[in-house]
């Protein structure tokens, strides 16, 4: 699913207030036409607690090629 900023905040303030990671899978972020794409990452307070995962086989027509990417805060990404 892809969420509106009301949403990511309450997902946000929960990852806050209980101190845990949130993995989001951003693949459809160049696909999104009813609203703007916002990164969990990008929200206040999350850069440091958010994994994102995506990849080139949706926004680029790349389906055969199954290339994705990781990224996340130095310290987690050190034990991936």
């Amino acid at each position: 699913a892809v969420f509106e900023r009301p949403v990511l905040e309450e997902i946000r303030d929960l990852a806050i207030d209980h101190d845990l990671f949130v993995i989001s899978d951003e693949i459809y972020e160049k696909i999104i036409y009813d609203h703007e794409h916002i990164s969990m990452g990008s929200l206040p307070g999350m850069e440091e607690r958010t994994v994102t995962i995506n990849g080139f086989s949706k926004a680029y027509a790349m389906t055969g090629w199954r290339l994705g990417y990781l990224t996340g805060p130095k310290e987690t990404m050190k034990w991936v």
